[in-house]
């Protein structure tokens, strides 16, 4: 353990000698409300909204519009094809790797296979060579995927054996791309996180402040230092910046350990809900009688309210969006 709090000082110490660029997409961006319709799973709406900058050849806006043709119920999915491909003409490295079939990784190689596109192995390195240059630039979240795929086999076992693949998500989550973290908590099972390493453990508690879907597991997953009140206020904050998954905790938590109130339960899942996130909670609270149905349009306006003044935090990027499945994000 000593030994691993020792790497971590070292890996901090160089990563904060380095001036990097932030990674999430601000309230001030365009693809903001974009990013907004995307976690809520309308995906018309953002490809309405998407369609005039990809037009104007903004190479960020084309991977995204790509994405919403590939998702858009099978009708163009091939068509989505010459989208990244203008996305990676302009120098997008995620539209490159998405156009890779990467050998290495089953699900980009499926999504190729699938939609038919001609990928090339030639993508792979162009992306690699813009992933490097950004990453000379100052950008940390090129820098992290660079150093990520330019690992062997055996490279990649022995750092997640060894724990540092995890000072690596732990260093880059300290410069701003939380990302990494992120993923690794939504992959992961309920019961693969109650039984994480002390390591783990650690590097969440360390990095609470800097994302709500790390601020959700901390409360959940590693709250032996937490009081209650401790806890619905962190599950409170992540789900007031848009983590929805912080209000079916809140819900599981109501009914397991009596955190909150039925009714304030109600008020969190039916956030979750409007965020289409998971359905069902506000029904099963209503028949089985947890929640009186005269209390309904009360409750209902609360979680409205909450819901509308929930200031997003975009803690997804590119490479959650890489394979055929939709993302909760």
């Amino acid at each position: 353990m000593y030994f691993t709090k020792v790497i971590l000082i070292f890996l901090f110490t160089i990563f904060t000698n380095v001036s990097f660029a932030s990674t999430s997409i601000g309230k001030d961006s365009h693809l903001y409300p974009i990013m907004v319709d995307i976690r809520h799973k309308k995906y018309d709406e953002a490809m309405a909204k998407l369609e005039p900058y990809a037009q104007k050849g903004d190479a960020e806006a084309l991977f995204w519009y790509g994405y919403m043709k590939q998702q858009n119920f099978g009708r163009d999915r091939y068509t989505a094809y010459r989208w990244f491909e203008k996305a990676a003409e302009l120098g997008n490295p995620y539209a490159m790797y998405k156009l890779s079939g990467d050998a290495d990784n089953s699900g980009i190689s499926e999504v190729c296979d699938i939609n038919g596109w001609p990928c090339s192995g030639h993508r792979f390195e162009e992306a690699m060579d813009k992933w490097k240059d950004l990453a000379k630039k100052g950008d940390i979240k090129a820098n992290y995927i660079y150093r990520l795929k330019n690992r062997s086999f055996f490279v990649r076992f022995y750092e997640n054996e060894s724990g540092k693949s995890l000072e690596k998500m732990v260093a880059a989550c300290r410069n701003g791309y939380c990302q990494p973290i992120v993923r690794t908590l939504r992959r992961l099972s309920m019961k693969s996180l109650e039984n994480m390493n002390e390591g783990f453990g650690e590097a969440i508690m360390e990095l609470e402040k800097y994302d709500p879907a790390i601020l959700e597991a901390r409360a959940v997953f590693f709250a032996k230092d937490l009081n209650k009140q401790e806890r619905v206020s962190m599950l409170d904050s992540s789900l007031r910046k848009g983590y929805y998954k912080a209000g079916v905790s809140l819900f599981n938590l109501a009914i397991s350990e009596s955190l909150v109130s039925m009714e304030d339960a109600y008020v969190y899942g039916r956030v979750a809900e409007l965020g289409k996130y998971k359905d069902g909670i506000s029904s099963y609270l209503i028949e089985n009688k947890l929640v009186s149905q005269q209390k309904v349009p009360e409750l209902e306006k609360k979680a409205q309210e909450f819901f509308d003044n929930i200031e997003h935090v975009i803690n997804f990027d590119e490479m959650d969006f890489m394979y055929m499945f939709r993302p909760d994000v």
